[in-house]
């Protein structure tokens, strides 16, 4: 796959550090971001290709952080956002889908199916451009 710029958001730090590792020794760009502002902080300063997103997380839920990412003009609005959460009803995974979700994990996952799902989006918007 293309090396592609990636944001990592999540607010424990052993999994966002594992995710942000795998994809840099693939050579990806990636950043880190622990919390929702944080995450808006680095895609109004970056070009982001991808962010993948805890859905639960403390002060902003993942909800939240995508509607205001909807709300941003930024070069990184069209980012394919992949949401990842250990709970997510299907009335909730329609309100991710609803608000620009690509796609979205449960926990646990392995590694290799989320590479897979960004290589999937990854393609898709190279192919669409």
């Amino acid at each position: 796959m293309p090396a592609s710029t990636i944001l990592v958001i999540d607010d424990e730090p052993n999994i966002r550090s594992l995710i942000a590792q795998q994809f840099r020794m693939d050579g990806h760009v990636v950043f880190e971001a622990a919390s929702g502002p944080e995450g808006l902080t680095l895609v109004g300063a970056n070009s982001v290709d991808v962010i993948i997103l805890d859905m639960l997380m403390p002060g902003m839920h993942g909800l939240e952080f995508l509607s205001k990412l909807k709300e941003m003009d930024c070069d990184s609005e069209s980012a394919s956002v992949i949401v990842i959460s250990g709970s997510l009803d299907d009335h909730l995974a329609k309100e991710c889908r609803a608000l620009g979700a690509s796609d979205i994990l449960y926990k646990p996952f392995r590694l290799a199916e989320l590479k897979s799902v960004v290589k999937g989006v990854t393609d898709g918007n190279a192919q669409a451009a």
